[in-house]
């Protein structure tokens, strides 16, 4: 591979190995004196081209090193200028490739020494660029934006892993529904000052304000509340693992409620590898249901189940409504549901609760609720789904992490036993 720096109007190339080397090992765009002359000839036809040749490589180290093609007119060969720019483009291209779907688009796919990857729609190494700014490319090992997904990934299941841990530390002093009440408020406050600061309003019509409010209930207000009942019995990070068992539930609801979303014999297969679990973590408290440890996992999992169906509500009902929309709405409903509620139980209001007991509820508020939404709706924008749901595997881990490092508590065998069951049956269940 041979380097060779040119100078005036000359260009840095790189120039790759073979027959590039013999003929394009040296190559100049004229030089600064050369160009004016040709340009006082023929200014409009010369300055066109060259601006269209220099947008077209600017544009092509944008997009992941694709080259656009574009169209000379017919006398480009007219000229030094002309010859020599199209001569230019054309080493580009062979040394950046230009990729099948644009050369396609443009009826020019362009012939390389590794036409067959080319033509399996693979990208074709770029071997003129130099290291850094392949680790600048989209696609590249060390991406950036590829970082940045996966740190906002692990971000989002380290917040919501902490969310048990905040419920944990508040429940001891807040009876569930308040504590839940407060989380929602806050968060709805949250929300829709960023639903403001964006310029985006609540949804409208009837019909979807009717499924919000469903979606409020099963989404929000009862399983925040079951959650945080059942916590009063069991470990945050056991809570984690049984919440875990949402997509078993999400499975079997859609094959009622949708119809293209059936089950199937993999899927069957994971479910029930995945409630088995469920049995390995009860354990021999299986057989006293009214076992207070039992009746919180038990609690845990009626969550898990209003979580499939309004998964399952949202994905059929509210896919045209804005997700920033959709969740503030959601969270009005909800309060307003936990609101009811305790007028209708007759709930004492609360003592004062401690600074470590509203520390944590706010922390639920606006970072457990509030700001993970924003993350989650960022990221389902930005990566697959395939990549969003490895957040379902990592919130058990980072629930049983937070509890051993900072509540001290210690998961048994059948705890990591059950959780690889449930999070292996997921995994299978989730496969088409």
């Amino acid at each position: 591979m041979g380097e060779q720096t040119l100078s005036g109007g000359q260009v840095y190339l790189r120039t790759r190995t073979g027959h590039h080397r013999q003929q394009r090992s040296r190559l100049t765009l004229l030089g600064f004196h050369g160009l004016f002359e040709h340009l006082q000839g023929n200014l409009s036809l010369h300055f066109r081209t060259f601006v269209h040749g220099a947008q077209g490589v600017l544009r092509g180290r944008r997009d992941s090193l694709y080259v656009h093609t574009f169209r000379f007119p017919e006398d480009r060969n007219s000229s030094t200028f002309g010859r020599t720019l199209t001569h230019f483009i054309g080493h580009i291209r062979a040394n950046l490739s230009v990729g099948p779907a644009v050369a396609r688009a443009q009826g020019r796919a362009q012939p390389t020494e590794r036409s067959t990857a080319d033509n399996r729609g693979t990208e074709i190494e770029n071997h003129s660029t130099p290291p850094a700014a392949k680790s600048a490319t989209p696609n590249g090992p060390l991406s950036s934006r590829r970082l940045m997904n996966y740190g906002m990934l692990i971000l989002l299941a380290l917040i919501w892993g902490s969310s048990f841990l905040f419920i944990k530390v508040a429940v001891a002093e807040v009876s569930p529904l308040y504590l839940v009440q407060g989380r929602l408020f806050l968060a709805l406050l949250f929300l829709y000052a960023f639903l403001r600061l964006r310029g985006q309003r609540l949804p409208r019509g009837r019909k979807v304000w009717i499924i919000l409010t469903v979606i409020g209930l099963f989404n929000n207000a009862l399983p925040f509340t079951l959650i945080s009942w059942g916590e009063q019995y069991i470990d945050s990070g056991v809570a984690a693992v049984f919440n875990g068992t949402m997509p078993l539930f999400t499975v079997i609801i859609a094959h009622f409620l949708t119809r293209d979303d059936r089950m199937n014999l993999a899927k069957m297969i994971g479910v029930l590898i995945g409630f088995g679990g469920v049995a390995v973590m009860i354990g021999a408290d299986l057989a006293a249901l009214a076992h207070a440890n039992v009746l919180g996992e038990l609690a845990v999992m009626g969550a898990a189940c209003g979580y499939g169906l309004s998964t399952t509500l949202v994905k059929k009902y509210l896919h045209n409504v804005p997700p920033e929309a959709a969740a503030t709405g959601q969270l009005l409903a909800s309060t307003i549901w936990l609101a009811l509620i305790i007028v209708v139980t007759g709930q004492p209001l609360p003592a004062m609760p401690s600074a470590k007991a509203a520390g944590s509820i706010i922390a639920l508020g606006v970072m457990g609720t509030g700001i993970a939404y924003l993350i989650y709706y960022r990221l389902i924008k930005r990566i697959r789904a395939t990549q969003m749901s490895l957040v379902t595997y990592l919130i058990p881990i980072t629930a049983i992490m937070w509890g051993v490092l900072l509540l001290g508590e210690q998961p048994g065998l059948r705890t990591f036993v059950g959780m690889g069951l449930i999070l292996g049956g997921v995994m299978l269940s989730g496969r088409k």
